[in-house]
């Protein structure tokens, strides 16, 4: 009987998970579909061959698939968490990309390499119990991210303590995660008057489009943050860029994770006023979003109970868990 599965396409879930031997604990996770591509495929109760079979999936069966582990897919199965090879699902063409995942550098010193080959050129050295990001997966490599390094390391020297999970990249129309605790208790807002504020962001490469939308942005500096808001009543983070953006005849993604889709990525030292800067939030690659108005400084809506303010780039805070920037206007 082939594996009848819950297609949850949308929605946040939360599972409990032992795995490697280590304390239980609790993740979010988007499922997607993918189909068995081999005749019969062993469902066990770790990722290891040395695990329990706890049942079988046979070709053409359809697996709800809630993260990744290395080269094991997590799947729902039967209600409960389960692991199959990957190498033997297949996703199809679906436009997918995945969240973020740390793992933690198991290795005296461990080198990150421009292509996922031992020949290829090493880019830097981690040393042991580096925290990085986990960007992707691919035969046996993971791609991470450290600081400004981006690179591949091997799968076999790095602890990973949650899944890379996935969202569908084609769905603008999806919320920012919803968050409640991931923010500082405080954080440093950027003393003095708007007007001066948007006068420390004018740079001589400014066009005025770029003065005009940091002008349009400040009105709004105090308005309470509110979860799915886009309007002046209240505002989430993505909600703001969009509606500030609107305003001069600009159509953003409605979620941060889908608006770093939107325009073209730039180097951090080549931002402008006006430029859209992105960071990472409670385990998600992308959670958070602002409009830099320069002197290292962005406009956003910060958090529940908080409004919308400017904050440093500089704050450790930010500086963790920046991960990229996007131009809109040319």
């Amino acid at each position: 009987m082939k594996l009848q599965t819950s297609r949850i396409r949308k929605g946040l879930r939360t599972f409990t998970l032992g795995i490697l031997g280590c304390a239980c604990f609790a993740f979010g996770a988007l499922a997607v579909d993918g189909t068995v591509d081999t005749q019969v495929l062993n469902v066990r109760s770790e990722t290891s061959t040395d695990s329990k079979i706890v049942g079988k999936v046979r070709s053409d069966d359809v697996l709800d698939i809630t993260g990744r582990f290395g080269g094991w897919y997590a799947i729902n199965y039967k209600g409960d968490t389960a692991f199959v090879f990957a190498d033997y699902v297949d996703l199809g063409e679906k436009n997918l990309t995945m969240q973020i995942s740390f793992g933690i550098v198991d290795a005296s010193c461990l080198k990150v390499r421009e292509q996922p080959t031992t020949s290829s050129k090493c880019l830097t050295r981690l040393l042991n119990g580096t925290m990085v990001s986990i960007l992707g997966y691919s035969d046996g490599w993971y791609y991470i991210k450290y600081t400004d390094t981006v690179g591949y390391v091997s799968a076999d020297y790095l602890k990973v303590n949650a899944p890379i999970t996935y969202y569908a990249e084609n769905d603008p129309t999806a919320l920012d995660p919803e968050i409640t605790d991931d923010l500082p208790e405080e954080t440093k807002e950027v003393s003095g008057k708007a007007s001066e504020i948007v006068a420390s962001a004018t740079v001589s490469s400014s066009s005025q489009e770029r003065q005009d939308i940091i002008n349009y942005a400040m009105k709004f500096l105090g308005t309470p943050y509110k979860y799915g808001g886009n309007t002046p009543k209240g505002f989430d983070c993505s909600g703001f860029t969009q509606y500030v953006f609107k305003h001069f005849g600009y159509s953003l993604n409605r979620s941060s994770s889908a608006q770093i889709n939107n325009g073209e990525k730039i180097m951090t030292e080549d931002l402008l006023p006006g430029d859209l800067v992105f960071f990472s939030r409670s385990g998600y690659a992308v959670g958070h979003v602002g409009i830099y108005v320069g002197d290292n400084q962005f406009i956003h809506s910060t958090s529940p109970g908080d409004v919308v303010k400017v904050s440093s780039m500089d704050e450790s805070y930010y500086v963790s868990r920046y991960v990229g920037a996007r131009r809109i206007l040319d």
